[in-house]
């Protein structure tokens, strides 16, 4: 799991330089990038992957995906898998990737979408999917569904590709909402720190979080 990609490579972000050193270090230990869409297959028909798969994932959409990220995917060859909070999107937040950038991404062959909600990542009266205090299941579910809708319509329809992932907003889950996930999502990505076994289900699949306190060579 990555966020940004920046030349001040603290926290969640990392140095383009260190981002190319960990593609190619992968890539020399015999690892093969493929989209979780490819991880479904495989799941549900049994359709063969490569020899040692990993599936690449940012979190949030940020700019550095497309200007710095995109170019080292093209170099090594490597697939990944984004997730956008689709309305920062439409509103044209600085920092945060636009629809045209998007477009160009998806036409690369070499980058796939998913959702990280329409407009729920951090707010005040809930982070997330959370709920909110006092918050009926009747208004929670309506909420919810309303924006998971929209950020899989806005995808859809910007990019052309279809939406059959979900990641957790800052890794929070909510079991009221899981009936409408697996109902709107084959895979879903959590903030669970470690390797992904997935048994007979495709949902609240760990990762590798890639920060300052998990590098790269932990896993």
């Amino acid at each position: 799991m990555y966020h940004d990609v920046s030349y001040l490579g603290r926290g969640y972000s990392k140095t383009p330089e260190i981002f190319e050193q960990q593609m190619r270090e992968l890539k020399d230990a015999g690892f093969h990038t493929v989209f979780f869409s490819q991880v479904i297959d495989y799941v549900e028909h049994g359709t063969p992957l490569p020899e040692k798969p990993i599936v690449i994932t940012f979190d949030d959409g940020y700019v550095s995906n497309f200007t710095l990220a995109l170019p080292l995917l093209r170099e090594y060859g490597a697939k990944a898998a984004v997730s956008l909070i689709t309305a920062r999107i439409d509103e044209g937040t600085s920092g945060f990737l636009s629809w045209d950038e998007c477009r160009e991404m998806a036409k690369s062959g070499l980058v796939e979408f998913a959702s990280h909600t329409h407009d729920h990542h951090i707010h005040n009266d809930a982070n997330g999917i959370e709920r909110r205090n006092g918050e009926s299941e009747d208004d929670y579910l309506t909420r919810i569904s309303y924006d998971l809708e929209t950020s899989i319509t806005r995808i859809k329809l910007e990019t052309g590709q279809p939406v059959t992932a979900f990641t957790y907003p800052l890794g929070k889950m909510e079991p009221w909402a899981e009936p409408v996930l697996q109902q709107l999502f084959s895979v879903t990505f959590s903030g669970v720190y470690g390797k992904a076994r997935y048994g007979n289900s495709l949902y609240h699949l760990p990762r590798f979080n890639i920060s300052d306190s998990h590098p790269a060579s932990e896993y």
